[in-house]
């Protein structure tokens, strides 16, 4: 099992860095998410549920590098948390750690399948400790074997397999396969990359009521 104190320090100093950003940034509730996977990372911020500029300098500098420490550390079994969310409000923080799901489908650039080679490059891990999203994404475009559950790519990270899906092989649907995304992702066409993210994010607002509120701007500009 994994050790709960492990990197208790990082989220520690986390925790009093985001006190201050919300310090900077007011409101009653102030949200704070820091998505990472491979060597792609952004941060969205929240305030009364409106979306505000991040903070880049200061204590933000503070709680990115926290929080970067902390994921690298990783858990005893090898997984990793994509999505850390951090909510200040009446002087507390509470913290979640996602290790299960992955970043929301309209976050479009941490969904390419090179986010994730990266990821698997830079942090090694069991197969076990891979999700199912991930194993069914990367299928997709040759870089897993779902029956052999293992990675399909060359020393230089580049897929070397046959796209897959679940059902063009006859395998069950690995658990978590539900949140994987069809790929492949657009890499090199911003239009087309918007206009998929703001799909997506209608998606979830008919599925929660609620429009991302990350995604107003994106959405003013390209919907």
């Amino acid at each position: 099992m994994p050790d709960p104190s492990r990197g208790e320090e990082h989220i520690s100093a986390a925790r009093a860095a985001a006190l201050e950003v919300a310090g900077v940034v007011g409101g009653a509730r102030v949200g704070i998410r820091y998505v990472e996977i491979g060597r792609t990372a952004g941060v969205t911020t929240t305030r009364d549920g409106e979306d505000v500029r991040s903070p880049r300098r200061g204590a933000a500098g503070e709680l990115r590098d926290a929080l970067r420490a902390h994921r690298a550390l990783g858990r005893d079994d090898g997984r990793r948390w994509y999505v850390a969310t951090l909510t200040v409000e009446g002087g507390d923080v509470s913290v979640d750690l996602d290790y299960d799901r992955p970043p929301p489908p309209w976050k479009v650039r941490f969904r390419l399948a090179g986010a994730y080679l990266s990821e698997l490059e830079r942090f090694p891990r069991p197969s076990s400790a891979v999700q199912g999203w991930m194993k069914v994404e990367l299928a997709q475009v040759g870089a897993w074997d779902l029956v052999a559950d293992e990675p399909r790519w060359d020393q230089d990270h580049v897929p070397t397999g046959e796209p897959q899906t679940p059902e063009s092989v006859g395998v069950d649907r690995p658990a978590g396969a539900e949140h994987a995304v069809p790929q492949p992702l657009p890499a090199d066409d911003l239009e087309a990359t918007n206009r998929l993210a703001i799909a997506f994010a209608e998606q979830e607002e008919r599925r929660t009521g609620v429009f991302p509120p990350e995604m107003v701007r994106v959405r003013d500009d390209w919907g």
